[in-house]
């Protein structure tokens, strides 16, 4: 599976953008930028500006909307093996209106992370940004902002507990290895689904592993116009899926994903938004020591 959207990774001031749609030579330059200055000093594995919009390859792609849950087994680039879990939370509007609540609270404020990578949307970081330290990124210090990271928190912890608990527990799991630090009420307290929120707005970004995390990653996803979005996929590029390389997810208001980020690359494509619409993906894990 080969992104077909590059920006260059050397280039100094605008970055030369091309598209293409062969996949021989998507594929070469995919290996060239791979070895290029701005991503090989980084520690995550990804590729600087490589995007997916139209997807190369032979993947295989998967829609749980209206499934009651399901289950993929994944065998990674490694030769280790893998679970991913999907499940349709859009009946649950306490959780969906939260997420939106959340991403709509934060208009005004800029993406804090992946900044000037070659991705396109951005993403924030939210509740503690070193427990070590103490030190909470600085969006969570705004009143509206920590009032609908509290909403979103609590409604995600409430539909953890019944329909995803190994991933609350990994997380709550990972959170007690680390640096111990006070609860943010903002994070839903002692009781809440770990200390700290990602959440991605408009984003489309290359392929990574998320090597500092210590649980599962409960993701869940939402959009201010729903059914708007196309185009609109969760991808993890580096598995195997009946044979197939790669895997697409198909990302809808109310898409839930559960996946170990340290070990499967992971990216979103980039989303055809539609009118007046904005998208969101909300991940609570074990991110920050």
């Amino acid at each position: 599976m080969i992104p077909d959207r590059y920006k260059s990774a050397d280039c100094e001031g605008e970055h030369e953008e091309r598209l293409l749609v062969d996949e021989t030579q998507a594929r070469e330059l995919y290996r060239f930028l791979s070895g290029q200055r701005l991503s090989r000093r980084r520690h995550r594995g990804f590729v600087f500006g490589a995007l997916y919009l139209k997807m190369l390859g032979n993947y295989h792609t998967i829609d749980a909307s209206g499934s009651s849950g399901i289950s993929i087994n994944i065998s990674l680039a490694c030769g280790n093996q893998s679970t991913i879990r999907l499940l349709d939370a859009s009946s649950d509007t306490k959780l969906l209106s939260s997420v939106v609540g959340l991403g709509a609270s934060l208009d005004g404020v800029s993406g804090n992370c992946r900044r000037e990578l070659g991705d396109v949307g951005d993403m924030i970081g939210l509740g503690y940004r070193s427990r070590k330290e103490g030190k909470v990124y600085k969006g969570t210090e705004i009143p509206g902002v920590a009032k609908a990271m509290e909403e979103a928190s609590v409604s995600a912890q409430e539909y953890m507990e019944v329909f995803a608990p190994n991933a609350l527990k990994s997380i709550r799991d990972g959170e007690a290895k680390g640096t111990a630090a006070k609860p943010l009420l903002a994070m839903g307290g002692e009781t809440g689904p770990g200390n700290c929120i990602m959440i991605s707005r408009n984003l489309g970004n290359s392929s990574h592993f998320d090597y500092k995390d210590q649980s599962l990653s409960f993701g869940v996803w939402g959009e201010e116009v729903k059914g708007s979005a196309t185009n609109w996929y969760f991808i993890c590029p580096n598995v195997s899926v009946n044979g197939k390389p790669g895997l697409a997810i198909r990302l809808f208001h109310g898409a839930v994903i559960v996946w170990d980020g340290k070990q499967i690359k992971h990216c979103t494509s980039v989303t055809t938004l539609g009118e007046g619409n904005n998208v969101y993906g909300c991940m609570f894990g074990s991110c920050r020591g």
